[in-house]
């Protein structure tokens, strides 16, 4: 009888603090939630800061490359430009002293026609670049038209650049928003102190992994 006696007073004994150290454990595991939320956000916003600067890095890239495709851009079309007007001259005159010919659509693009009847009289024509014949005009057309095709190619990844860099500031703002309420919540739950504690335990233990 005895036994049984002291078995059920150590059994009554030992309730209280079962139920007080679940209380504990139930205590600590809303507290490592809160931490948890607040760690994922900031990581979170560490990427979207990443992410941001990156894109800022790529944007200054792209401006010196857009404009170094502008300039060769700039430099082909004032080529063909000079071209352009002589051709323009020799046609004209061609054309009121009587002379027939069919066009050749090597300026097409740039709404010009060389006429066929004045290949020969073009091998002579000065350009920039030298001595020059209407196989050249057509090979600095054709680079013309892929340094074009280039400029646009980098323009459009600008605007798209200039779209993310908005898209992260905006996201990043809203998340920052977010990042802000969970760590006042998590003050007002735990206490300045006691969040400040976990916090350094929490670096502390992973300082120490």
């Amino acid at each position: 009888m005895l036994a049984v006696a002291l078995v059920s007073v150590a059994g009554f004994v030992a309730a209280p603090h079962s139920v007080q150290a679940s209380g504990v454990d139930e205590a600590q595991r809303k507290v490592d939630q809160l931490l948890d939320e607040l760690e994922n956000l900031r990581s979170q916003l560490e990427q979207l800061d990443n992410d941001h600067y990156e894109a800022l890095d790529r944007q200054a890239v792209l401006v010196v490359e857009i404009a170094d495709a502008q300039a060769d851009v700039d430099a082909m079309s004032a080529q063909l430009g000079a071209a352009e007007q002589v051709l323009q001259e020799i046609a004209l005159q061609r054309l009121t002293s009587g002379g027939t010919s069919e066009m050749s659509p090597l300026f097409s693009d740039a709404t010009t026609y060389i006429l066929a009847e004045q290949r020969e009289a073009l091998g002579g024509l000065a350009l920039d670049v030298g001595n020059s014949n209407v196989d050249d005009l057509e090979a600095l057309l054709r680079d013309l038209n892929k340094a074009r095709d280039r400029l646009a190619t980098k323009q459009a990844e600008a605007a798209q650049v200039v779209a993310t860099i908005e898209a992260k500031q905006q996201q990043f703002a809203e998340l920052e928003q977010a990042y802000v309420a969970k760590y006042q919540q998590a003050e007002a739950e735990l206490g300045e102190a006691k969040l400040r504690a976990e916090e350094e335990r929490r670096a502390a233990a992973a300082a120490a992994a």
